[in-house]
């Protein structure tokens, strides 16, 4: 059974919370005079008791924890007060401590309040004793809880006072109610039914419908348990109590869970959860989540009972309570069961075992004992299984024969002895008859009782036996499907975390493959714009931006530090308002564009130097601001910078489409982005918040959003501030400070064999080389790189390793095994830190990124080759508007590929034809054939069918209406 709610009746509601027409106000007055008259009483000065009136009526004002801790501990210690002064504030402590939640807290000031007090009936005693039951059932201490309610109860019968005697009687029912004692637990709720019906108030009454709808739930009666839960709620509404309504709710999700309707369980759990997400109660919060997922556990939605037994478990450990955290381990269990994680399934059931004996709980007890059964069948340990098994029925019909039996006990005892006088009379009668029957029959009977014994046995054990074969069987079929069903979970997971990595290796060649010719491209522009200034400023902003999104890309698929979580802040001083400059000029073009509007609004001071880690906190921005942009279709997008003595503020604001309350309490998870709808229309994988938040707070910051449907939202970056107080050796190089002059580098001399199957970036490594005074060979495939390099034997050889034919491992493998010694460099877009490793591993010499870096590119090369010519020469003045025009004149011959692949079917044949075409399409400035040809290919690696002929007829046409460019200029 799931776990239930209970209304704590008067629990936390005397002496915690103001009911009725008693008013905090009138309270604080009655106490006031009561001290004043107990100072002058004990012979304290006028000034000494103005004194101590004064702090104690602050005191007595004050309800937060734990300044009232402090205050309280500080009156006692330097006044030094009397008795019923101490008493006074010893119970306002304790009040305060449970009202926050800190029930370890209270328990000091609960005891030290029992031993001032020396009156067996004194009002201050029976608090006490109340006080620490209520402390102990909440820490999951049901046996100290009983033990002060009893005392409680004993008090409240000497003060004679119905209403306190009703609580007690109510809380014992709810103590026994928790460890399944139903007898009992009935036996005190209407104890204390029958003293609420006669002097309590309706809200009294509704906290006992409460309370006996659980006894019913427990029975099975569901019915009746659900009319009185409706009937409950009705009455809390009335009283607008909005935590009795959350009790009901709670209690009727469990009722519905019992009679199979699910969805409506769901629904009234949830309804509970929001409540007690208001309230901020962790304890419920742990107890509601776990029955959540045992809902989904129940409907096979496991994704979504992982998620929601995690979120319990985090809410108990955060409530540090043993009860709440047995209510979630069960389905927390069954989850990791699920997913095949015996090695911590295993300590889970030992917990459940551990905390089910100690809270006394034989319904968790029996739970852990099935799934302890489960467990062993899992592991291959048979026979355990079967004892498990045997242990859980066991225990299972004795929970269910133990009201019965007890029944059936009272109604024994009574029929014996309304019967006793009747069968004396008879027994006298017959005495005599039965003294001359017992000889005659007394041989007969035995053996009669013998043969029935001996049949008996015999049966017993047959049954017994067959009832074992049977079970044995059954439990090992299931097992068999249990087992079957976890290999094939297991393999699932392990594809899947193929499929990953897979995934991320691909994503990192395919982003650097065009990433190549814009790099390379643009380090060629630099020069050539050192003679013209008028497109300097262009030049540098692509270069800078291009090398933004190269940092970008290194960090996000570098699989191994994100997993390890081993990125780093490195902190180091630069100019605020460059950074803002640098991010002007990445976003200005794009604002143009859409036509909105882009402010940046500051007071800053020019320089305004600052120490912090600055590619990550120019990430972040980068991805509110572009954010902003994406979601902004008209309006403006403002970027505003304030600052306190400590913080510094970056709020991003926009006119754009907003986003609804549900939608903003996701924004902030990984691939969340407000929903489907969004994705679709306006692109985005859903990271970028998510990493940006990471970021932030790595860097001591937050970030909150804010946000109103169909007007606009507000994303607000809050930073340490850390001012700079002198430039140094540690000031970064930004990049928008890279230098315009022309890179001049002393020519080199050898040869070097390149492979590349792509023809555009084969031809731009080829040039890179050339200026280098290289002697170059290329190659377009692994297989002809093999042929020309055991023929030609060049000095240095560059092998792209996904290449057609034969790739870039094969062929470096078949290479060393014919006798070729000399440098091997790897050039791939994949630069997983594990994958270059594993190329080194391999035999590499080295590893050259995509996409390529000429500086990076000679210095690797100078280090294998001489360097003859000293002469300093411009390597980088190259003219690429061949390679464009060889890029247009094949597009003909590429849209006649792709129709006859298309009309083949051949799907992959396409992939390899958009991933030739997407990098070229990139380099030479056709976006809109890099775009449908990136969208083709993804929709064939995840299968999407139902675009594929969409993207075909776009892909033709736009090859066909490229191809008919021929401006080159």
């Amino acid at each position: 059974m799931l776990t239930l709610a209970h209304s704590y009746s008067y629990a936390m509601r005397n002496g915690l919370r103001m009911n009725g027409t008693i008013k905090k106000r009138t309270i604080a007055l009655k106490i006031k005079v009561t001290l004043m008259l107990l100072l002058l009483n004990f012979g304290l000065s006028a000034g000494e008791s103005d004194l101590l009136s004064t702090k104690l009526d602050a005191f007595f004002a004050q309800s937060e924890w734990p300044q009232t801790q402090h205050d309280g501990e500080s009156i006692l210690l330097e006044q030094a007060p009397n008795v019923e002064t101490t008493k006074a504030i010893l119970k306002h402590i304790a009040i305060t401590s449970l009202k926050a939640g800190e029930f370890t807290q209270s328990n000091p000031y609960l005891v030290r309040l029992l031993k001032l007090t020396t009156s067996p009936n004194d009002e201050y005693r029976f608090f006490a004793q109340k006080m620490l039951g209520v402390s102990a059932y909440y820490l999951g201490d049901y046996k100290t809880a009983t033990a002060q309610y009893k005392q409680a109860l004993e008090t409240a019968k000497l003060r004679n006072k119905p209403l306190e005697i009703a609580s007690i009687e109510s809380n014992l029912g709810l103590v026994y109610s928790d460890v399944n004692q139903t007898s009992l637990s009935l036996k005190h709720y209407l104890a204390a039914q029958k003293l609420y019906q006669q002097f309590g108030t309706d809200q009294d009454k509704a906290d006992m419908l409460l309370n006996l709808s659980s006894a019913y739930t427990r029975q099975s009666r569901f019915d009746t348990a659900a009319k009185m839960l409706e009937q409950a709620a009705s009455m809390y509404e009335q009283l607008d109590y909005s935590a009795g309504q959350a009790l009901a709710k709670a209690n009727l999700g469990v009722v519905m869970s019992e009679i199979g309707e699910l969805q409506s369980a769901r629904n009234y759990f949830q309804q509970a959860i929001d409540y007690y997400m208001q309230v901020d109660d962790e304890r419920n919060l742990a107890i509601h989540y776990g029955n959540l997922g045992n809902q989904s556990i129940r409907g096979h939605d496991f994704e979504r009972a992982g998620k929601e037994v995690l979120r319990g478990q985090y809410y108990a450990e955060k409530a540090n309570n043993d009860a709440a955290l047995l209510a979630v381990l069960v389905p927390f269990a069954k989850w990791q069961l699920q997913k095949g994680d015996l090695a911590k399934v295993h300590d889970t059931i030992n917990q459940i075992d551990m905390l089910s004996s100690k809270l006394e709980d034989p319904l968790k007890k029996a739970d852990g004992q099935a799934l302890a059964s489960l467990y062993a069948a899992a592991t291959g340990d048979y026979k355990k299984a079967i004892v498990e098994l045997e242990e859980f029925l066991a225990s299972h019909r004795h929970l269910q024969n133990k009201a019965l039996l007890q029944q059936l006990e009272d109604f024994e005892g009574n029929f014996a002895a309304q019967q006793l006088s009747q069968e004396v009379i008879e027994l006298k009668q017959q005495q005599t008859l039965q003294l001359l029957e017992m000889t005659k029959s007394r041989q007969t009977f035995a053996i009669a009782g013998l043969s029935m014994v001996l049949l008996l046995t015999a049966f017993v054990a047959w049954y017994i036996r067959n009832l074992e074969r049977t079970a044995k069987l059954k439990l090992e079929k299931e097992v068999q499907t249990q087992t079957e069903v976890l290999q094939s979970v297991a393999r699932d997971l392990r594809r899947s975390d193929s499929v990953k990595s897979q995934f991320l290796a691909n994503m990192s060649h395919e982003i650097r493959t065009p990433l190549t010719a814009i790099l390379g491209h643009a380090q060629i522009l630099q020069d050539i714009a050192a003679n013209h200034p008028e497109i300097g400023g262009s030049v540098a902003v692509i270069q800078n931006q291009g090398a933004h999104l190269h940092e970008l890309i290194n960090d996000i698929l570098d699989l191994s530090r994100i997993e390890a979580d081993q990125l780093h802040i490195q902190k180091s001083d630069f100019d605020l308002v460059v950074l803002l400059e640098d991010l002007r000029a990445l976003f200005d073009v794009t604002a143009q564009t859409k036509g909105l509007e882009l402010d940046f609004e500051h007071s800053l001071s020019q320089p305004f130097w600052i120490r912090e880690d600055y590619v990550r906190l120019k990430q972040v921005l980068v991805n509110l601001l572009g954010n902003a942009l994406k979601f902004t279709e008209k309006g403006w997008v403002k970027l505003s910078i304030s600052m306190s003595d400590s913080r510094l503020y970056f709020a991003v604001e926009d006119s754009g489409i907003g986003m609804k309350p549900e939608q903003l309490e996701v924004i902030f998870d990984s691939f969340k982005q407000g929903d489907d709808s969004i994705t679709r229309r306006f692109g985005g994988s859903g990271l970028g918040l998510s990493l940006s938040r990471q970021l932030t707070e790595m860097m001591g910051g937050d970030i909150r959003a804010s946000s109103t449907y169909g007007v606009g939202s507000q994303f607000v970056l809050s930073m340490p501030l850390c001012r700079s107080s002198s430039l140094d050796n540690d000031i970064v190089s930004l990049p928008s400070s890279l230098s315009n002059t022309s890179t001049r580098q002393n020519k080199l001399a050898g040869t070097v064999l390149v492979a590349e199957d792509h023809p555009e970036n084969r031809a731009l490594a080829v040039r890179f080389l050339t200026q280098f005074g290289l002697t170059v060979i290329a190659a377009e495939n692994g297989k002809e790189a093999v042929e020309l390099a055991l023929r030609e034997y060049p000095d240095v050889l560059l092998l792209d390793i996904q290449m057609p034919e034969l790739d870039g491992l094969s062929a470096m493998h078949l290479l060393r095994k014919s006798g070729y010694v000399g440098p091997i460099f790897a050039l791939t877009a994949n630069v997983l830190s594990h994958e270059v490793d594993r190329y080194l591993e391999e035999g590499f010499t080295g590893h050259l990124a995509k996409p390529f870096d000429s500086r990076m590119m000679y210095n690797v090369l100078a280090q294998v080759l001489d360097n003859s010519d000293k002469q300093a020469e411009k390597l980088f003045e190259v003219d690429l508007s061949d390679l464009k025009i060889s890029f247009i004149n094949g597009l003909d011959e590429d849209r006649t590929h792709l129709i006859t692949l298309f009309e083949a079917d051949d799907w992959e044949g396409i992939r390899t034809l958009c991933h030739k075409l997407q990098g070229a399409a990139m380099t030479f400035g056709f976006a809109e054939i890099a775009s449908t040809t990136a969208q083709f290919e993804r929709a064939i690696a995840t299968n999407d069918h139902a675009h594929f002929q969409d993207y075909y007829l776009i892909l033709c046409d736009e090859l066909s209406q490229s191809s008919k460019q021929l401006d080159v200029s």
